[in-house]
């Protein structure tokens, strides 16, 4: 995980995650994206084409709250049977939170924002919020 001006990139073997107040993107091969609209918020999912593995959280020893940079909040959860990542952006950005885990990303935030996605074939796509 690495903290660059404004953004938080998230890296795997498979490739990366980076978290900026606006949009997000994702270089992880991917079998679909899709959009869920609950009560007040919207959900974006990116499904990853296969499990990321080793799926770790950093200093996986370390279970619990971190913040990097003084700007993004990680929260690592280990369930037993999964590992996730609570991905808490600064105040100034237009989504509430991202769960990140070893199946699929989820981004969730207001209803009353757009979504827009510009995608490279399976392999990437970037999501932008309005």
């Amino acid at each position: 995980m690495e903290a660059r001006g404004e953004a938080l990139e998230l890296i795997t073997r498979e490739g990366s995650i980076v978290f900026e107040p606006r949009t997000v993107k994702v270089t992880i091969p991917f079998t679909k994206r899709f959009e869920r609209e609950m009560r007040n918020q919207r959900n974006v999912y990116v499904m990853w084409r296969q499990e990321l593995k080793p799926f770790k959280a950093p200093r996986i020893d370390v279970v619990g709250r971190g913040i990097i940079d003084s700007s993004y909040e990680v929260i690592a959860t280990d369930l037993g049977f999964e590992k996730y990542l609570t991905i808490i952006p600064p105040s100034a950005s237009l989504y509430n939170y991202s769960v990140v885990t070893s199946h699929e990303l989820l981004v969730q935030l207001p209803i009353k924002r757009k979504v827009y996605y510009e995608e490279e074939g399976s392999a990437e796509v970037t999501v932008y919020i309005v």
